[in-house]
């Protein structure tokens, strides 16, 4: 199931405010399970995937974001991440790669729930469990380089209860691993038939 978002974002910013405060509060009361291996914070990217389960077995939420580049390809669905971030100053800014964290800084859970709010609507409200499924490795849609991000699951309760996105989110849809890898990215195929297992 696809969910085009034509008007998506048109209340975004009035909407945005500093997610933080209730992160923290749903992390303090659900904290993740690890699934994955060692602790990553040398990572500076980190996402969820929104799953449910059901008689056809798993289903990943994932987006499509919009197109920037007219010199790419249209971009496929994908897993959803981002960048995390770091006070400096009194202000947040994204961390640079190789950069380390402080007391300042995300932590790898609070990047993954927050841009997970912000690109697919996840509400804190619809997780009824949180795995820690580690870290994975990635190409950059850009330069096709190798990268890195830590990923978190979420089982969530109603494949309904998401808010609006961000402007920079194209589409959203449920699908079973068969149904991703004939419209997704192949190496966030890969990284969700791992995440299927440890699942």
């Amino acid at each position: 199931m696809i969910y085009p978002m034509e008007n998506a974002g048109f209340l975004w910013q009035h909407a945005r405010m500093d997610k933080r405060p209730q992160i923290a509060d749903f992390l303090a009361s659900c904290p993740p399970l690890r699934l994955g291996g060692l602790v990553g914070e040398a990572y500076t990217k980190a996402g969820v995937v929104p799953f449910m389960r059901g008689e056809d077995g798993l289903r990943f939420y994932a987006m499509k974001p919009r197109a920037k580049r007219p010199d790419l390809p249209p971009p496929e669905f994908q897993l959803c991440k981002g960048t995390r971030m770091t006070q400096e100053d009194g202000q947040w800014r994204d961390m640079r790669d190789g950069e380390v964290s402080t007391e300042l800084s995300e932590t790898l859970a609070e990047t993954a729930l927050r841009e997970a709010m912000e690109e697919i609507g996840l509400v804190l409200a619809n997780v009824t469990a949180l795995f820690d499924v580690g870290g994975y490795d990635f190409a950059s849609a850009a330069s096709g380089k190798s990268k890195k991000m830590w990923l978190f699951a979420t089982e969530v309760a109603s494949a309904e209860n998401f808010t609006d996105t961000e402007a920079s989110t194209a589409e959203r849809g449920w699908f079973t691993l068969d149904e991703f890898a004939l419209v997704g990215r192949a190496d966030h195929h890969e990284i969700l038939r791992e995440i299927a297992r440890l699942l």
